[in-house]
């Protein structure tokens, strides 16, 4: 067994090299001089499509963030809740990529401690929020569409900041308890299969039996999917019924809003599903399925919220389209009237 490595202890870091076989891995071996953790090296056949997708991620949510913000009209609860949902993507999206097209780039794949935890305090708090925001705009559709002329006393400035804080708060408090456990454990290994630094990844370096850890993170991870889920279920339960009993016209519309909703679930919970299997399950090396699947749940939902948002909100749309009709036709309308 490896001795257990403290922080400003020097050791040799090695990385194996996927695209060579396991029995005659290349090692690329690093002095470093502070407790370093080595993250599993990728091809730079990788590097384009990160870079692709990152910047999309970017360019959507930003867009959209900034069409909702200059836009009186939009100044609504569910539209301020979609911004905190594409807060929410930019921050799990930052917390990957950047890293990750770095590794692809650098010969070094290397990555301290600190900022080994710093990226797993994130990844956390992105993963957490995304289910507590869903369950928040959820709710906002069932005051929304079950009590309309109650909407507005039920849904007051200050509960829309409670709303807003409450998952946030809780994404961060969560996440610092299992910064907490990690930062103590003992490691005897240095090389993390994975793309990043994640709960799962990190506890297997550590020499002592993290059973209690890992029991700790996985209870409060299906208590908190299965806690939101049964709030969201009831919601639409509850909304169905007032839908079956209303007009054609207001069960279309209702029923509208209710789908964008579904559609943003449904990309969750199977991006969600597909890491929560690849964390506990995932091998030593990363082949392109596995880094697929590790990327999924930081790449789909990022980037398909502000894409669906965009497209099947009718007031978003319109908004949208008029930002590129003024900007097409004005310096037209310009040279004309000069």
């Amino acid at each position: 067994m490896e001795p257990s490595l403290t922080p400003n202890e020097e050791f040799l870091v090695t990385v194996n090299d996927p695209n060579s076989s396991q029995d005659s891995a290349e090692q690329h071996v690093l002095a470093v001089s502070e407790t370093v953790l080595a993250t599993t090296s990728m091809s730079q056949e990788e590097l384009p499509g990160s870079l692709v997708f990152y910047l999309l991620i970017m360019f959507c949510n930003t867009s959209l963030i900034t069409v909702i913000a200059m836009n009186k009209n939009l100044y609504e609860p569910m539209y301020i809740f979609v911004c905190n949902l594409c807060l929410n993507g930019l921050c799990g999206s930052t917390a990957i990529f950047p890293k990750l097209m770095a590794d692809i780039i650098s010969e070094a794949k290397v990555i301290s401690q600190a900022e080994c935890l710093i990226q797993m305090l994130f990844e956390i708090i992105f993963s957490t929020n995304e289910l507590s925001l869903l369950t928040v705009m959820a709710y906002d559709r069932y005051v929304s569409i079950c009590n309309p002329l109650r909407y507005v006393s039920l849904v007051t400035k200050r509960k829309i900041c409670t709303l807003l804080i409450l998952p946030w708060l809780y994404s961060f408090c969560f996440a610092i308890s299992l910064i907490f456990q990690v930062f103590r454990l003992p490691l005897c290994s240095k090389f993390i299969a994975d793309i990043s630094c994640n709960f799962q990844a990190y506890i297997k370096l550590s020499c002592t039996d993290v059973s209690v850890s890992n029991m700790y993170e996985t209870s409060i991870s299906i208590i908190h999917a299965f806690t939101l889920m049964a709030v969201i279920v009831y919601s639409y339960v509850q909304i169905f019924k007032v839908c079956y009993r209303a007009s054609k016209r207001a069960k279309s519309k209702a029923l509208n809003t209710c789908m964008t909703h579904f559609l943003l679930l449904f990309v969750h919970l199977f991006a969600g599903l597909l890491g929560f299997y690849q964390v506990r399950t995932g091998g030593g090396t990363v082949d392109f399925v596995h880094f697929f699947v590790s990327l999924s749940f930081f790449m789909t939902p990022p980037l398909f919220n502000p894409l669906i948002y965009g497209i099947r909100t009718q007031e978003i749309r319109k908004t949208i389209q008029k930002v590129i009709t003024n900007r097409t036709l004005c310096p037209f309308l310009r040279i004309k009237k000069g």
